[in-house]
């Protein structure tokens, strides 16, 4: 609800150490399907990686708004999760 924003999570079994932008991710999260309409999601994420969006769509109706990514395209009605189990839509909750 608002402009679009970035955010970054480094996992890792050994301490990190790096604190900076990440311009090759192996995985992309979209908390809000809108967003494919006008921000590249896929800008950098590596062809051996995934992105996950939170839609009612499925995979194969979402290459066209993804600039023909390669990788792993997954789909999650997180919306309908969060109001199953929370009573409430809570878009980063699921």
């Amino acid at each position: 609800m608002g402009a679009p924003l970035t955010a970054y999570n480094r996992i890792s079994d050994n301490p990190i150490t790096i604190h900076s932008a990440i311009y090759e991710p192996n995985y992309v999260v979209v908390v809000d399907d809108t967003l494919l309409d006008c921000v590249d999601v896929t800008a950098g994420l590596k062809e051996d990686g995934a992105i996950l969006v939170n839609t009612t769509k499925d995979a194969e109706s979402l290459k066209a708004k993804l600039k023909g990514y390669n990788g792993g395209i997954y789909t999650i009605d997180a919306r309908s999760i969060s109001i199953e189990a929370l009573g409430k839509y809570f878009p980063d909750t699921p």
